[in-house]
């Protein structure tokens, strides 16, 4: 502002004063628009570290799968079924992961199998989303939901999903204080499906 003024010199006060208030006005609006987005970051960070810092401070027990830290004291498995995960290399794989799981003082219960991840309250009776509801409420301790496939999609109604599927889906896992991470052994999972899990917490082993 002070070498503005030394080239104004001339200009009377009245000038001066409409001069100054149009140069902070922008400064000012992108400062509050500046403030607003980092607060929005923030909360939405908050969002999804703060189920992980829940289980860190709870004292809960801990293991690295395949490179990712896996936090909790109870998980549920809900496995694929389907013929393309009869492979032995795919079993012995889940088998290996439950088996450390386990020795890390981590509790495993199965949720039952399914023949496709789909997230759909009506699609299927036997998809994901019915999979994971029956299993929290079987299991109410439950603090992380280990879905496990190959997610080789097919048309079928067990995968199929919409809009009312993940959004009650997020508030399962919400009211239960669940993380849900998603294992694959071969394609990656619906972005919608991954998004959901990274919400909770979660996320994506391969």
């Amino acid at each position: 502002m002070a070498q503005l003024l030394f080239h104004i010199d001339g200009m009377t006060r009245s000038r001066l004063k409409r001069l100054r208030r149009s140069t902070r006005a922008p400064h000012t609006r992108f400062a509050a628009a500046g403030w607003i987005t980092a607060g929005a970051a923030g909360i939405y960070g908050l969002g999804m570290l703060l189920p992980n810092m829940v289980a860190v401070l709870s004292g809960s027990p801990s293991a690295v799968i395949r490179g990712q830290l896996l936090i909790a004291k109870h998980v549920v498995l809900i496995r694929d079924v389907s013929g393309s995960m009869n492979e032995p290399a795919r079993q012995k794989n889940l088998a290996s992961q439950i088996e450390r799981l386990k020795a890390s003082g981590i509790t495993v219960d199965e949720g039952g199998g399914t023949q496709g991840f789909g997230v759909s309250v009506t699609k299927h009776p036997e998809n994901l989303f019915h999979r994971v509801e029956q299993a929290l409420r079987a299991h109410p301790q439950v603090d992380l939901v280990y879905a496990f496939s190959d997610f080789e999609l097919t048309g079928a109604g067990y995968w199929q999903s919409d809009a009312e599927g993940y959004s009650r889906l997020e508030k399962i896992l919400v009211s239960q204080r669940a993380r849900l991470y998603l294992g694959t052994v071969k394609y990656p999972p619906p972005p919608e499906l991954l998004a959901l899990a990274r919400r909770s917490g979660g996320g994506l082993i391969e």
